[in-house]
């Protein structure tokens, strides 16, 4: 598993680059391949890498593209299939990361992207042109995505660990919303996560 988590201040205000060091060494725990951040005024996207596939050795991440910067934790099972329908580099299939698939299929389907791949995948893509945070998960929900939205911040990550390193952030358990969760398998409120 590759852990993602990202800072958005939707106040506009800077992020302090030092509390996006805080999560991700708190993400490293489990002695990921590649760690790194980017950092552009109110956004963060960080990443810890895992080279779990042999074409994720290729990968670099967050992935910048032109206007949009890209963390995730997937695995893409339809890449043939998305090869013939996206606009990606000249290279061997087998040297084309699963990052520049979702990047592809954003730029070319937007929001609509995730109907069009197959796997496990949570990820999150700043389009600086929109001004706009987009983020998505697997169909089947195989990946986590943890966040906390308010008028001022949106924080997410599928490593609570490096979640709860955020300042104010609290780590106290609702018990309620756990017990809701494991007994009827649904969550109290889209507001909880």
């Amino acid at each position: 598993m590759s852990g993602i988590f990202g800072i958005f201040n939707r106040n506009g205000e800077p992020v302090e680059k030092n509390i996006a060091d805080v999560m991700l060494e708190a993400m490293s725990y489990w002695k990921p391949d590649d760690m790194c951040t980017w950092v552009d005024g109110p956004v963060v996207l960080g990443h810890t890498m895992l080279w779990n596939t042999p074409e994720s050795k290729f990968e670099r991440l967050p992935l910048a593209h032109d206007t949009c910067v890209l963390s995730m934790d997937a695995r893409i099972d339809n890449r043939d299939q998305l090869l013939e329908e996206l606009d990606l580099p000249d290279r061997p299939i087998s040297e084309i990361g699963d990052s520049e698939f979702i990047l592809a299929a954003y730029k070319k389907w937007g929001e609509e992207s995730p109907k069009y791949l197959l796997g496990d995948f949570t990820f999150a893509i700043w389009d600086s042109k929109k001004k706009q945070l987009f983020c998505a998960r697997d169909h089947v929900g195989v990946k986590q995505f943890y966040y906390h939205l308010s008028d001022d911040l949106c924080l997410f990550g599928n490593d609570l660990k490096g979640l709860i390193k955020y300042p104010n952030i609290s780590q106290k358990i609702n018990d309620e919303a756990v017990a809701s969760y494991i007994v009827k398998n649904e969550l109290i409120s889209n507001e909880l996560t």
